[in-house]
Parts: C-alpha cells; sequence; structure tokens
C-alpha cells in the first residue's frame, strides 16, 4: 500500500502515516491492530516505498500523570525513540523532481 501511495503521489506532495505502535501494550491487544510498528520500522517501510524526507510526528509513552513522571518519559522517549514511543507516524515528502529508478 506504502508502493502504490508513493507512486501517485504528486512530486513536492506529502503522505501522512499513523500507526499502531508496537512497544504500546495496550495497541498490541487491540484485535484490528494487524500491522504495528516501532518508530523505526515505519520510516524503513516508508523509505522503502520510494525517495523521500521523513519527518517523524511520534510521542512518547507515559509513565504517569505526574510532572516528573512526564519529564522522564520525554528524557527517555529521546534515549530511546523506538522502544518508547507511543505512536509510529510519519510524513514522507516525495522529492519535487521525480527521477525513476
Amino acid at each position: 500500500m506504502l508502493a502504490e501511495s508513493y507512486r501517485v503521489l504528486m512530486p513536492g506532495g506529502a503522505l501522512l502515516v499513523f500507526s499502531p505502535s508496537a512497544p504500546d501494550a495496550s495497541q498490541r491487544g487491540e484485535p484490528s491492530h494487524t500491522n504495528l510498528y516501532t518508530r523505526v520500522s515505519l520510516q524503513a517501510a516508508v523509505r522503502a516505498a520510494g525517495p523521500v524526507k521523513l519527518l517523524p510526528l511520534d510521542s512518547p509513552l507515559l509513565l504517569g500523570s505526574a510532572r516528573a513522571l512526564r519529564y522522564l518519559s520525554w528524557a527517555l522517549f529521546r534515549a530511546f525513540p523506538d522502544r518508547r514511543s507511543r505512536t509510529a507516524n510519519c510524513v514522507g515528502y516525495k522529492p519535487e523532481e521525480d527521477t525513476p529508478a
């Protein structure tokens, strides 16, 4: 599906990809979530569809609602983004001039 999306995307266009995240246990238990990605695996799948400039749109798995726990959640997310991501989202921008591979 990503390859076809890339094929029909106009040069200079953007492809927004939102996916359940494999590290989030609540999403792994959802029966409708059949394709779970980590931040890295989603970006690799988008890059495999064609040359793109990627912008990650992820957020961390929160450890709790207290301010200190939120800060700790963000610190862990920055250190280990593929393991601590609550989402696996990104925007892929197709180059202005699409050159055949």
